[in-house]
């Protein structure tokens, strides 16, 4: 409850003022008098910090290959990891919807029709096959590259004119020249998706 006070302070402070006896001296009246919680050292765990840490990013990785490929939420996805380290796989399989995991120290090759992602130092591969419909998603990913190309296109336009150049001001110039890197960087994830999804 004290931690909870400072976004919460009235809620916090009708059950503290319940929990206390009015009889007895001891903890203040109020929370807002109250000692304020000090970290016992002891309690504290680096090794199962770092070990959540890892965990948590490799559960992100997943999830944005799920969000990336539009892989339903429904659906359970199959995960390899390249790892020599051990990862808590009940945790993985709860938080990402996960239905089996593969742990391995060597992949000699990349599991075909995956998506991958490195996290935690782990190499994560998601296998897309019977998840999505290859053709389709191919499809509208090269709709949306296409759509982003013929936009860079006209971006590089702007910026290869003199006229343009000298008429706009220099923060219209530097925010196409920003566009253009934005734009260069999807077309590439695109493709490395197109690449993920043939393989």
């Amino acid at each position: 409850m004290k931690l909870l006070h400072p976004f919460m302070p009235f809620i916090t402070e009708e059950i503290f003022s319940r929990l206390q006896d009015r009889k007895t001296a001891g903890p203040p009246d109020s929370i807002m008098l109250a000692e304020w919680p000090k970290a016992d050292g002891k309690a504290v765990d680096e090794k199962a910090e770092e070990e959540m840490t890892g965990l948590m990013e490799v559960v992100r990785a997943v999830r944005n290959i799920r969000a990336e490929f539009n892989v339903p939420h429904g659906k359970e996805i199959e995960v390899v990891l390249v790892s020599g380290n051990p990862i808590n796989e009940s945790y993985l399989k709860t938080l990402a919807k996960v239905g089996r995991v593969t742990l391995t120290k060597k992949l000699d090759q990349k599991p075909a029709q995956s998506a991958s992602a490195i996290a935690a130092g782990l190499e994560v591969y998601v296998l897309l096959a019977g998840l999505i419909d290859l053709e389709k998603e191919t499809a509208r990913i090269n709709k949306e590259k296409e759509k982003l190309e013929a936009e860079l296109e006209k971006i590089k336009g702007r910026l290869a004119d003199p006229n343009f150049i000298a008429r706009a001001n220099p923060e219209s110039v530097e925010k196409e020249k920003q566009r253009e890197i934005e734009f260069s960087n999807k077309i590439q994830v695109l493709q490395e998706r197109l690449k993920d999804l043939s393989a």
